[in-house]
């Protein structure tokens, strides 16, 4: 048997970005503890961590190398990730002085602080192992893709920018901070949040394995693959019920349609991309195949993915999906779906059919890596 190639997805959400950070940490933890390698992180599991927006900040985070000594293979555990949130969230959504609806509503320089002491004078090509993050430019209209100057053959963006410029570019969301100048190499980019194509890069970093001709595999399908894709949070149907309701969008304008077309545009994205996603590989429980019809079973594909994105409930009460509420209280909140989804069954089997195949998947022979 073969080693699969591994991919990591994580969605675009703002401070929601803590419900990922801490399922992974959770993972993580049970790789380090299930494989006795007190040292392992994330990036010894994936082949390719893809991320939008705070999915490619954390991206970034886990793929950052150690330092020289350092024991650890990577610079940080998924469990600081965490506490950044916790931490710092305020830092990040600093409150523009020029209030209304014609100014982005936060700052950049919380972001920037922020990135500078984590990052340094890190690059692309320092990471550990290949990476996606989304990001989009305004000067050529065109999605980009930041990724291991090692793929430079088969992508576009062949320049080896710094890691704070990558994680200011990706979550520059529009109407909330401002688009993210930079020059590099005498050509000038203004970069947005990718989120605005891909707030789910799933099939992006898909994609960018079959377009890869060196380190990994010629020719594979996704029966090769094991993919797993973390979300932000989401509503629940309870919740969505009239939440758009006709009689007050119908005359609305332009301004008044921002805030939520932003939503709309994000969630809907996040979905379609989970149903494709999911109609590639077998029908892994009861929801799928009932989603994808009688011939979903005969599936002769035999890849493993699965897509985590938990409920904005604690209990009967729903916790706001706001992704620029880094209030103590809010955190604390989106914190708890995310432990409260790794307590239930279901959290429990799925966490458990991730780390059980990783583990059987790094036992395996590995292929060249970077």
């Amino acid at each position: 048997m073969s080693r699969k190639l591994t991919v990591l997805s994580i969605d675009g959400g703002g401070i929601r970005g803590i419900i990922p950070a801490v399922i992974l940490a959770k993972i993580e933890n049970d790789l380090r503890e299930r494989s006795g390698d007190s040292h392992t992180t994330l990036a010894d599991y994936f082949d390719l961590i893809a991320g939008t927006s705070i999915g490619g900040v954390l991206t970034c985070y886990y793929l950052l190398p150690p330092q020289e000594g350092q024991a650890l293979h990577s610079r940080y555990t998924a469990s600081e990730a965490v506490k950044i949130f916790e931490e710092r969230g305020k830092e990040i959504f600093s409150r523009n002085s020029r209030k209304g609806w014609l100014k982005v509503r936060y700052k950049a320089h919380g972001r920037e602080k922020i990135f500078e002491e984590i990052f340094g004078d890190a690059r692309l090509n320092d990471l550990t192992n290949r990476c996606l993050i989304t990001a989009y430019d305004l000067n050529t209209q065109e999605a980009i893709f930041f990724t291991h100057p090692k793929d430079r053959e088969v992508n576009k963006n062949k320049r080896d920018f710094y890691l704070k410029d990558v994680a200011m570019a990706t979550s520059a969301a529009p109407t909330y901070f401002p688009p993210v100048k930079l020059s590099v190499d005498n050509e000038a980019f203004v970069f947005i949040d990718g989120g605005v194509f891909a707030n789910n890069p799933t099939l992006c970093a898909l994609t960018e394995f079959y377009k890869l001709k060196t380190g990994i595999r010629q020719h594979f399908t996704t029966n090769d693959l094991i993919v797993v894709s973390i979300g932000t949070g989401e509503k629940n149907e309870r919740e969505k019920e009239g939440e758009y309701d006709y009689e007050k969008l119908k005359n609305k304008g332009k301004i008044r349609w921002a805030e939520p077309v932003v939503d709309i545009m994000l969630s809907a994205s996040e979905r379609v991309v989970h149903t494709q996603v999911e109609a590639l590989f077998p029908p892994q429980n009861d929801e799928a195949i009932k989603r994808h019809g009688i011939l979903a079973p005969y599936s002769p594909i035999k890849g493993f993915y699965r897509r985590i994105d938990p409920y904005l409930t604690l209990g009967d009460d729903f916790v706001s999906d706001r992704m620029d509420d880094a209030s103590p209280e809010h955190v604390r909140q989106l914190k708890s779906v995310a432990e409260r989804y790794l307590e239930s069954d279901k959290g429990k089997k799925e966490v458990k059919e991730i780390t059980d195949k990783l583990l059987e998947n790094n036992q395996l022979i590995t292929p060249k890596r970077l």
